[in-house]
């Protein structure tokens, strides 16, 4: 039985809060979930947004926002928390359900 790490998220723009803090709307595009072993699957529920980079191939950029279950069932330090880009508390939407209500990009 597989069970969810975190959700799959991309930035599709921005705003500023009431304190003047620039901040990014993400909208979740799916969810990534880890097995018996510890390989981690990506379930895609939309397709993210590419560009092309300087040799000419494709580019999706894809940021997952670990679940809070994930943090506190970990008692050692995982694979997860030594990436380089970990958010901070604060990057993280406040509810992933606000996402949904941003158009499709």
């Amino acid at each position: 039985m597989s069970k969810k790490v975190g959700d799959l998220c991309v930035s599709v723009g921005g705003y500023t809060d009431k304190s003047g803090i620039k901040k990014k709307l993400w909208r979740n595009i799916g969810v990534a979930l880890e097995d018996e072993t510890g390989n981690v699957t990506l379930k895609f529920e939309l397709l993210p947004p590419m560009t092309i980079d300087k040799k000419g191939y494709p580019v999706a950029w894809v940021k997952i926002f670990i679940s809070e279950e994930k943090h506190k069932n970990s008692t050692s330090s995982s694979h997860y928390e030594n990436k380089a880009n970990r958010y901070q508390k604060d990057d993280r939407p406040e509810e992933l359900s606000k996402v949904e209500e941003v158009p499709p990009f």
